[in-house]
């Protein structure tokens, strides 16, 4: 499958169709990360918004518990300020013999927290950028998960120098919210083109 290359036109088409079905919901979880509920040392915050986006975004994170006291626990240390460590720190939850990374729903998390400052990570998004820098390199493309949100955060920079996006007046948002939303589009055209559908 070709891809569009990611042109301002392109970018522009994009973003609007995400904005036409999204309309005001990241404004509103922004409101409800940084202005309603912005105290991560109070965890009936965290709880609310833990809850809210797993339920949005179907983050099937089935005990919540454990991941409001990892958050909680990581935001009461005031030494880690970098947007991307926190991830990480925040991604792998323990409890009892259970063990889970949720890097998307971590991501997400830091990424309303920070008022988008960094992007969200996600499988589509991940593999939608390593065929972009594998095109450009016309190298051998590796759809391997990332091992930290850090390695997924220098690959969106990587796919963003390739392709000159730094320089443009795009935000790391707008570059987010395309990506994510073309590789949804890819997503469709596959599933219709196999006649199979993903549960």
């Amino acid at each position: 499958m070709k891809l569009n290359a990611p042109s301002d036109k392109f970018i522009s088409q994009i973003l609007l169709e995400y904005k036409d079905e999204n309309k005001n919901l990241d404004e509103k979880l922004k409101l409800l990360f940084v202005d309603f509920y912005k105290d991560n040392s109070d965890k009936t915050n965290i709880l609310i918004k833990v809850a809210t986006l797993n339920k949005i975004y179907s983050t099937a994170i089935l005990n919540i518990n454990p991941v409001v006291d990892k958050i909680h626990e990581v935001f009461m240390n005031p030494l880690i300020l970098d947007y991307k460590i926190l991830v990480d720190e925040i991604a792998t939850v323990e409890w009892k013999t259970f063990k889970r990374r949720n890097l998307s729903f971590a991501s997400k998390f830091v990424h309303f927290h920070s008022s988008f400052e960094i992007p969200i990570y996600d499988s589509y998004v991940w593999i939608l950028i390593n065929a972009y820098i594998g095109y450009k390199n016309a190298s051998k493309i590796s759809f391997k998960p990332p091992k930290s949100y850090i390695e997924f955060y220098n690959t969106f920079e990587i796919f963003l120098n390739l392709y000159n996006l730094s320089d443009t007046n795009y935000t790391i948002y707008e570059i987010d919210k395309f990506l994510w939303k073309y590789s949804k589009k890819l997503i469709e055209v596959i599933q219709i083109k196999n006649n199979f559908s993903l549960k």
